[in-house]
């Protein structure tokens, strides 16, 4: 056998062993170098290969052809590979050289071009490509790098070898010599790349210690393992200046021996916990005991390691001191808050400009404060950030560019806490920003650029808002408050006084002829008194601090009683025009409440005519049909009583009438309207299972139209009923308790006069008293609601117990909240009212001892 074949299937063998070598390295670390090395020598391994088929067929140009490309590709792939190795980019001459010289290798051997013209070519690309491969691995070689060194000098031998190729081949005696040579430097050289590769891997690992160690030893915290059975393998140096252990002393002991005994069982059953799981922790805190005694605290962190195979072998992880800083924290609350106000800052956003304006550094909250995406989005606009924001003052002036923050702060200005409104032209999203800016000066004064810092106030402007909107609502809400603390108290005496000019009038005027001279004068006094009563339930009612009895009511009466009122609360530059219906049904309605419903119906009217109007209240009877109801679902067949309250003032938009019956909405000023008043009505309107419409358009006016469901019962009035005591029922007894000495005399003056026995108590104590010492069935008690000792409804509960059949009937000239607080407006509870006259003490006395009597129309 030609010794060529012995000797390229020798090689062949060798590079391809070197080449699974190559590939074993990259399946494993998964270098890219690694991939090209493999398949450069993949390829020698494929032109040693060529070489023997060339033996065997030498006129074949498809196998010259391919033996020659081999040379080259296998040239070019293992300078690309080694290139990234010592990383280096590769030079673009490469490809392209290899290129051009595989195209003429092929030309000329299909063209039958002399060997000299094949070879010469190829062979001194080859050799170039060689030389200035090994040059390179030589200068990029580390001091100590013997390997790197000698593969570097084999690459330089190689190429010069390839060089003579051309001119020794065709000797024949020198043939085999120098192909053996050219094989054994390529099996040298992949052989030599592979230790240079363990070479580096070694380095990098020394390295890598190196740099942990000296990371480990110049560490703050303590760096620690342990074993699967939670003893310290490994402790590092800091451990001598954080406990005065040395690390001798450390290692074979457990974190427990460590601790405080008090400390441990806590730290004990956590420890166990996550260890159990093999989970990591972070931030443990645990306190250590100092070689000297002493105490030290620190914050623990570690994560479990597990060998190849899966078992797990213990923790690693680092100690920090932070003793100084809990002392810190417990020693001052003060400066924890304002560290973390000043980290709180740190969300407002911030650029830094050139001096030309150009953005060179801006943090995450610019981004977010600007509605960019992301801090990228913000460089990729930033030379068209002028064109895509407009700022504005607050006045809404729209502010010039060479106004902007950027611009003042070139221009040398230093502003604090500057407010504009922002908009993007792109989104047209608008907010408030409270900027602050300051130049930025090298040492010689002159302007390089630009800070500037903003605030998103946004939300703050809109809360502010708010707030001065619900300062206003709650001044007006305690004026009014404070309105029905005064009207109570004022109601409670007056009230007192109001039942006994009523009282003794009326006694007055019963046992005195029409015609006697005095008659005229009583009835003048009592109508005063009446009206006098009216008032304090106007005024209550304005302060929403009436007691709510529901009674039958014409509605006319009612409001005739209001207009002189109404007259004064609009004032002289408005008429009002009262329109009262015909024939008007009864309504079951506390009375107060239509007062109630009319100022504040007639207060919105006036302050929406500017100047000079007119308002208009009436009513009329209405009945409803199933039509009328299909037509608006809120409307509900049957027959009501209607009070409208019309007014030519501005009128309303559709959008505010969507609105008006909302709690605290208001389209008054600040300070002019709790926005109350509507949503009252609406409510009062609602629980007498009524409705309200209304009707308004810009400019023209407003129609308010209240609706109360028509009330239908056999004995319907619109005056005060009388009673007719039955006769022969003489003889109840009353025990009236009151705290008032002129209201007493007064009262028991009328119920004697109506045919009960009376026993009278200014205390509750002597009511208890009484009851005590008195002999006989007590059949009612009259009582006061609000006293000292206690209030009316203890009293009636204590006497209750004495006498088990006596009926109760509470008085008061108090307020509806006060009076809600003793709980007596209670359904099915007796309650009159102050002031009160005979014939109403009578009705209610009555009613109260359940006696049916006969009503009749005064």
């Amino acid at each position: 056998m030609h010794w060529i074949v012995i000797a390229a299937a020798a090689t062949a063998s060798s590079v391809f062993i070197l080449t699974l070598v190559n590939v074993y390295l990259h399946h494993r670390h998964r270098d890219g170098f690694l991939k090209l090395w493999a398949i450069a020598w993949g390829i020698q391994t494929f032109r040693y290969l060529c070489l023997i088929a060339s033996n065997f067929w030498p006129a074949n140009l498809i196998l010259q052809a391919a033996y020659y490309l081999i040379i080259i590709t296998s040239a070019v792939v293992l300078l690309i590979g080694t290139r990234a190795f010592i990383g280096k980019p590769t030079p673009k001459w490469l490809p392209i050289s290899g290129a051009i010289v595989s195209l003429w290798t092929v030309f000329a051997i299909f063209h039958g071009m002399p060997f000299m013209a094949v070879v010469v070519p190829a062979f001194a690309f080859s050799s170039v490509t060689y030389i200035h491969l090994g040059s390179q691995i030589i200068k990029k070689a580390r001091p100590g790098a013997l390997a790197s060194r000698l593969v570097g000098t084999l690459f330089i031998i190689w190429g010069l070898h390839q060089a003579d190729y051309p001119v020794l081949r065709p000797i024949e005696w020198f043939a085999p010599w120098g192909f053996l040579m050219g094989s054994a430097l390529a099996t040298a050289i992949a052989l030599g790349m592979v230790l240079i590769y363990f070479e580096k891997t070694l380095r990098t690992l020394n390295e890598k210690e190196s740099f942990h160690r000296n990371l480990i030893e110049s560490s703050h915290d303590l760096i620690w393992e342990m074993d699967a059975d939670g003893v310290y393998t490994y402790v590092s140096p800091l451990i001598e200046d954080l406990l005065g252990y040395t690390p001798e002393e450390v290692i074979g002991k457990t974190p427990f021996d460590l601790m405080p005994e008090a400390e441990t069982a806590g730290i004990r059953k956590i420890v166990t916990d996550i260890s159990s799981r093999r989970l990591p922790f972070h931030s443990l805190e645990k306190i250590n005991l100092h070689k000297n005694g002493g105490t030290v605290i620190v914050e623990t962190s570690g994560v479990p390691f597990f060998d190849a195979g899966g078992t797990y072998l213990g923790y690693r992880g680092m100690d920090l001191n932070i003793t100084e800083r809990k002392q810190a924290e417990n020693s001052s609350r003060e400066s924890q808050t304002k560290l973390e106000a000043a980290m709180a800052s740190m969300t407002d956003a911030v650029s830094i400009s050139d001096a030309y304006g150009h953005f060179i550094e801006v943090n995450d909250a610019f981004a977010s404060f600007h509605r960019f995406e992301n801090k990228a989005a913000c460089f990729k606009r930033r030379e068209e950030y002028q064109d895509v924001f407009d700022f504005s003052a607050l006045s809404g002036e729209q502010v010039p560019k060479e106004m902007w923050p950027v611009s003042r702060a070139l221009q040398g200005e230093t502003v604090s806490s500057i407010e504009y409104t922002l908009c993007r032209k792109d989104t047209a999203e608008s907010w408030f920003g409270s900027f602050s800016f300051s130049p930025i000066r090298d040492k010689h004064g002159t302007i390089v650029g630009s800070v500037v810092v903003a605030r998103d106030i946004t939300e703050l402007k809109r809360n502010e808002e708010a707030r001065l909107k619900l300062k206003a609502q709650l001044q007006q809400a305690q004026k009014m408050e404070a309105i029905g603390q005064l009207a109570g108290g004022v109601a409670h005496d007056f009230n007192n006084m109001l039942s006994v000019i009523l009282g003794h009038t009326e006694m007055a005027m019963e046992g005195m002829e029409k015609t006697h001279p005095l008659f005229a004068d009583l009835k003048e006094i009592n109508n005063a008194a009446q009206r006098s009563a009216g008032i304090t339930r106007q005024l209550l009612s304005f302060a929403r601090k009436q007691t709510i009895i529901t009674e039958v009511i014409n509605l006319n009466v009612t409001v005739e009683g209001m207009l002189k009122m109404l007259t004064r609360l609009i004032g002289e530059g408005i008429g009002l025009i009262w329109e009262p219906g015909v024939d008007l049904w009864s309504v079951m309605i506390d009375p107060s409440q239509i007062d109630q419903i009319l100022v504040n119906l007639c207060v919105n009217a006036r302050d929406a005519i500017a100047g000079v109007g007119t308002i208009i209240v009436k009513t009329r009877n209405m009945t409803l049909t199933d039509k009328d109801s299909q037509q608006a679902p809120y409307l509900v067949a049957g027959d009501y009583v209607m009070l409208a309250v019309s007014d030519t003032g501005c009128g309303m938009s559709m959008e505010t009438q969507n609105h008006i019956f909302e709690p605290f909405f208001t389209t008054k000023g600040i300070g002019e309207g709790t926005g109350m008043g509507l949503a009252t009505i609406y409510g009062v309107v609602k629980q007498n299972k009524g409705f309200i419409t209304v009707f308004s358009e810009p400019g023209q006016g407003a129609t308010f139209k209240i609706y109360i469901p028509r009330h239908l019962s056999s004995a319907e009035q619109g005056n005060r009923e009388e009673v007719r005591r039955p006769e022969g029922d003489k003889d109840e007894t009353i025990l009236l308790v009151e705290d008032e000495p002129t209201l007493i005399k007064m009262t028991t003056s009328m119920l004697q006069r109506l045919g009960y026995s009376v026993v009278a108590a200014a205390t509750p104590r002597e009511a208890i008293n009484a009851v005590n010492t008195f002999g006989n069935e007590i059949h009612l008690l009259i009582t006061d609601v609000i006293m000292p000792e206690m209030n009316g409804k203890e009293l009636a509960e204590k006497l209750l117990t004495i006498q088990p059949n006596m009926k109760c009937l509470f008085i008061s000239g108090y307020t509806a909240d006060i009076i809600s607080k003793q709980g007596v407006l209670q359904e099915g509870v007796h309650f009159l009212k102050k002031p009160f006259s005979k014939r109403e003490l009578a009705a209610n006395v009555q009613v109260a001892l359940g006696v049916k009597v006969k009503i009749e129309p005064q």
